[in-house]
């Protein structure tokens, strides 16, 4: 649907006045810190990476529905959904009154469009992983208010999928190329002039907002720093109201801080080192499972978080989890990691690169590959810890190097499991794929039985866990530092800001 010239001179006039102002308003900003600040930061929602990415559009568009902490799916955009008799059509219903930031009305064809578009491989959205129920035929609109989406299959967990961070939504007709301009949401924030090798990014308070009253400062401050030294400063000197996450290291200084809140999302980070199954040496199970069993997982959560934390079990879905395959943490074996390397052809030990950030790409990250490096050698094996930039490590470095670090949030399996492990996922860390894997999935998603889509993700898990690339030891709390005197901030499991919340004295 092509703007109306009404609408694109009003955007034209708002950016205008945004831009005029952003100089000067910046000492009223609310400021928000996160621990990563991309070289190529990307406000397109369907293309995010990085947690800059996120605060980015999450200030300046919308979801459909939104999940809590316990994965609990609400309308946001939405006003109410629900399931056909046969299961096979969701029908949501949109909110009255709400407006992008332009003045046009936000209809079904905005959200029809925002879903087609996550499917189009054109896109090149990781959403389409995790959207691989839905066909961009079996979303339609029958009327301004009103969206439907028909699958093959019953799928219990379409809202869930639906609230992919990927999925905010956006003018009918957007581009990547439009929306790296300014952006045009419905979000409580209006990016007026977005430039993806700023240092910082300054949006303006949509006056239109339809949340009356919100958001309450007349501006929003977004920047990062991977030094945790300087983001608890800044939140100490008041340079920042919120850090988005605050270093282990720090947490004792932090919490000693009469002026500070401390808020925690228990497990929300996955940290994870992964290889590349089809590369050598990592190409022999013998050799991965090795790998794995040299982690003193106990251990490993106690140097990384200081406590803040719960073990890994070499797959997405925390031990803590109802969903969990065990609540125990996978026990290290040195003799067996020894007994296999000697099976795979390495009885005198194995030597390999692991290439991380030159600074923490996320909090605890360099402690855990120094800790993982020590750890290995107790069994013969030999980890040499290489460094690049980390600013340019997701781009130069991540799914290019057979042996690397990565991280998630922690998600609900019928969304990480497809995002990262399905054989055709975009985000395929391990280049491990599995057509029986695959169908576990499937049969997950589609299964109307809890207890028994609960099943099929445990035997998903095992499957990681024994023959995927992936070493997790660390599920992380995502613990947020905010001013006193500020409210309206929970942290969330995947790092989601509803920003319009957030207000400061």
């Amino acid at each position: 649907m092509p703007r109306t010239l009404t609408s694109v001179l009003r955007l034209s006039s708002v950016a205008l006045a945004l831009c005029t102002g952003a100089a000067t308003a910046q000492e009223d900003c609310l400021k928000v810190m996160t621990f990563d600040w991309s070289a190529t930061l990307i406000a397109d929602p369907a293309r995010v990476v990085n947690n800059s990415d996120l605060l980015h559009v999450n200030a300046a568009y919308e979801p459909l529905v939104v999940f809590d902490n316990n994965f609990t799916v609400s309308p946001w955009l939405a006003e109410s959904f629900t399931q056909s008799k046969d299961g096979l059509e969701w029908t949501f219903v949109l909110k009255d009154g709400i407006t992008f930031h332009d003045g046009a009305p936000l209809t079904s064809a905005d959200v029809v469009y925002t879903y087609r578009r996550l499917l189009d491989p054109a896109t090149a959205s990781p959403a389409a992983a995790e959207l691989g129920m839905i066909t961009a035929d079996g979303i339609t609109a029958p009327d301004a208010r009103t969206v439907v989406f028909r699958t093959a299959k019953p799928v219990a967990q379409l809202p869930l999928l639906l609230a992919t961070k990927y999925a905010l939504i956006v003018r009918d007709g957007s581009t990547s190329e439009s929306l790296a301009r300014q952006s045009d949401g419905t979000g409580p924030y209006v990016i007026a002039d977005f430039k993806a090798d700023a240092p910082r990014t300054v949006l303006q308070r949509n006056p239109a907002y339809w949340q009356k009253g919100k958001p309450a400062a007349p501006c929003l401050e977004l920047s990062g720093s991977a030094d945790p030294i300087s983001r608890a400063s800044a939140i100490q000197s008041g340079d920042a109201d919120l850090l988005i996450a605050a270093d282990a290291s720090t947490l004792p200084l932090l919490q000693a801080d009469p002026g500070i809140a401390l808020l925690e999302a228990k497990g929300a980070l996955m940290m994870t080192m992964v290889m590349m199954v089809d590369q050598p040496p990592f190409d022999d199970v013998r050799v991965r499972q090795a790998l794995k069993l040299v982690v003193d997982r106990a251990a490993m959560v106690q140097l990384v978080t200081l406590g803040f934390g719960v073990p890994g079990n070499d797959n997405p879905v925390p031990p803590t989890s109802p969903l969990a395959v065990s609540d125990q943490a996978l026990p290290r074996d040195l003799e067996k990691a020894r007994a296999l390397l000697a099976e795979a052809g390495h009885p005198d030990g194995l030597t390999v690169d692991l290439w991380t950030g030159a600074t923490d790409l996320v909090p605890g990250m360099n402690v855990m590959v120094q800790a993982y490096k020590e750890m290995a050698a107790e069994a013969g094996i030999t980890v040499n810890v290489m460094t690049a930039p980390s600013n340019s490590f997701w781009d130069d470095v991540w799914m290019k190097q057979p042996f690397s670090v990565s991280y998630w949030y922690t998600r609900h399996p019928v969304s990480s499991f497809s995002l990262a492990f399905r054989s055709d996922a975009q985000y395929n860390e391990t280049h491990w794929r599995d057509p029986a894997f695959d169908a576990l999935l499937d049969d997950a998603a589609t299964a109307t039985d809890p207890a028994a889509a609960a099943d099929l993700y445990r035997q998903a898990q095992t499957r990681i866990m024994t023959e995927g690339g992936q070493i997790a030891p660390v599920f992380a709390s995502l613990v947020a530092a905010m001013r006193k005197g500020c409210t309206g901030y929970v942290p969330h499991i995947e790092s989601r800001v509803m920003f319009q919340d957030i207000t400061c004295d």
